[in-house]
């Protein structure tokens, strides 16, 4: 396989500290990667965003998870983000109370997982929601 069993753990572990310290804003992670240089970890993923942020609120997302990360995992990190905008079709996963663009009522967050936090594909594109869930 193209991951061996140390870095599934990797990748394991890091789903669930992102699930852990999910924000309100931070609607979706998707093409998530890890790559290890020697003692670095090259981490990099998709954030989906509400779509009227601008550069700067989806840089204050992209930042504040990177703070996340990095106080987790310390200067062993390479950390790079590229945010998305939403879609009407994320608004059942958008934990966000007072979304201006809201089109759909919130159902309940998508668990983050090995499985899906991979894919290439936003989740909302495929959307697969869990029992309602509470905002984080």
């Amino acid at each position: 396989g193209i991951i061996d069993e140390d870095d599934t753990n990797v990748l394991q572990e890091l789903i669930a500290f992102l699930q852990e310290s999910r924000r309100v804003h931070g609607v979706d992670i998707h093409n998530l990667r890890i790559v290890q240089y020697g003692a670095v970890l090259h981490i990099d993923c998709h954030l989906t965003v509400p779509l009227y942020f601008n550069v700067l609120q989806s840089h204050a997302e992209v930042d504040a998870l990177e703070k996340a990360v990095r106080n987790q995992y310390g200067d062993r990190v390479e950390f790079f983000v590229h945010t998305d905008g939403c879609r009407p079709s994320a608004c059942p996963i958008c934990a966000h109370p007072e979304c201006p663009q809201r089109k759909a009522p919130f159902t309940g967050l998508l668990t983050w997982t090995l499985d899906n936090s991979l894919s290439d594909q936003r989740h909302h594109a495929r959307l697969r929601t869990g029992p309602t869930a509470e905002r984080p």
